[in-house]
């Protein structure tokens, strides 16, 4: 029978632990009751603009073979693994399981589609969990649930992408990493199909995290074959307890809706909207920066400091220029405005000219306004004009596509080299796509 397991919201942001982590385990202990594995264990990222996330709000689904008398001894196995696991004194963690047979329907994709995309509820969950028949079980406010549901979901049918993440023993977690900076540098030109290793632009890892996860690193790529190629050409500085590969939906840009005007843009979804500037960028203690874009209403865009270089290029926006603008969106509150946060920006049109008053031709004096509609004149020499002249501005900005660095991006964002599409892809199992060292 096919059985999809859902796990979400079992980690803390300051207290450690990890989703994946969590799923590793469950691996390990489901193929010791001999299950049938029929997919790489999924790593699915939902919305990243809900406000009570953990980290990256990534869940886990394992989509598994087994015999139907065995089901309930899977689920038992995945909620004594929970109890083991979690960190339950983070008010954050409210950890979740969800169980589906069979084919995936319509409608879990559905739900899936609206975890990605708006800030669902526990009962959002119930409701559609009720209508297919699905299994929950959720802890303290249950709200792990919406994820874990959402990941069963998530076929990945659009794109999909892999994560190979190496796991630290116990004795280590929480220590300074040391991973060999130059060895990723070297593995990252060496080894087709794998990204985000490295960036150049801040001279900084990509594939460590800065937390105090049991995670010791991750290298992402477009086949499974690239990512376990890579990770032996790490010196990772310290052994590793087991390693697995993940399918996932990173780096493919499905958390952007694209909406026709500003009006339509929803909170806490993340969005692609054309618009003209509206207001000259200014910058705010921190190295903030903000301006305004406009389409049947107004919104503020951000580019915060951890942009970096890409702030270099949003300070050079003028107002009537258009743009089309990629972020995610939060309500505004008690001193703060609502904002698109800036994922990417593409300048479609730069304004290159601008009209001011005309210059007297004998006198060189700029010309003052004889009222609405009535010409200009020079006061000196009353010579006269009917309109405005066209003034040309040197903007030193071209038209094109523009992200931050490698370090700001969100774990969903497809970068801009990424061309390729893996849609509809056979999946086979590689040989060791998990390693235990325990």
């Amino acid at each position: 029978m096919l059985v999809h397991l859902g796990v979400d919201s079992t980690d803390s942001l300051t207290k450690g632990m990890c989703t994946t982590y969590l799923g590793m385990i469950l691996v390990k202990r489901l193929r010791d009751h001999g299950v049938h594995f029929m997919d790489y264990p999924q790593l699915i990222r939902l919305n990243p603009n809900i406000p009570y996330k953990t980290r990256g709000n990534g869940a886990v689904c394992l989509r598994i073979d087994i015999l139907e008398r065995k089901v309930e001894a899977v689920f038992t196995t995945a909620k004594e693994t929970v109890e083991e696991l979690a960190v339950f004194s983070d008010p954050q963690t409210n950890p979740g399981i969800a169980l589906y047979k069979g084919e995936v329907p319509d409608r879990l994709h559905e739900f899936y589609e609206k975890a990605l995309h708006r800030l669902l509820q526990v009962e959002d969950a119930v409701a559609a969990a009720d209508k297919v028949g699905a299994r929950l079980y959720g802890y303290k406010n249950k709200r792990g649930v919406i994820g874990a549901l959402a990941s069963i979901g998530g076929i990945l049918t659009k794109d999909h992408t892999y994560e190979l993440l190496a796991y630290r023993k116990k004795e280590n977690w929480g220590k300074k990493r040391n991973i060999n900076a130059e060895t990723v540098i070297d593995m990252d030109k060496k080894v087709g199909e794998v990204f985000f290793n490295y960036d150049y632009q801040e001279n900084a890892l990509c594939i460590a995290p800065h937390t105090v996860c049991p995670v010791l690193a991750g290298i992402r790529g477009e086949t499974a074959e690239s990512v376990k190629k890579a990770v032996f050409m790490v010196d990772l500085g310290e052994p590793v307890s087991a390693y697995v590969v993940f399918r996932t939906n990173q780096h493919t840009s499905v958390h952007f809706e694209r909406v026709s005007s500003i009006s339509d843009i929803v909170d806490y979804s993340s969005v692609v909207v054309e618009g003209n500037v509206a207001t000259d960028p200014s910058i705010i203690e921190g190295g903030h920066i903000f301006f305004d874009i406009e389409n049947q209403g107004r919104i503020t865009c951000a580019a915060f400091e951890p942009t970096k270089g890409f702030r270099d290029i949003v300070r050079k926006l003028r107002k009537k220029d258009h743009i089309r603008a990629y972020g995610g969106v939060k309500p505004g509150g008690p001193q703060r405005i609502r904002a698109l946060n800036l994922e990417r920006l593409d300048i479609i049109e730069v304004k290159n000219h601008e009209y001011r008053n005309p210059r007297c031709p004998r006198c060189g004096k700029s010309m003052t306004s004889k009222g609405k509609g009535k010409g200009f004149q020079c006061k000196r020499c009353k010579t006269a004009k009917d309109q405005k002249e066209t003034v040309p501005i040197d903007r030193h900005l071209q038209p094109g596509s523009y992200e931050p660095p490698p370090s700001a991006w969100r774990h969903l964002y497809k970068m801009i080299e990424r061309k390729r599409n893996n849609c509809g892809n056979p999946i086979e199992l590689v040989d060791g796509w998990i390693e235990f060292n325990f």
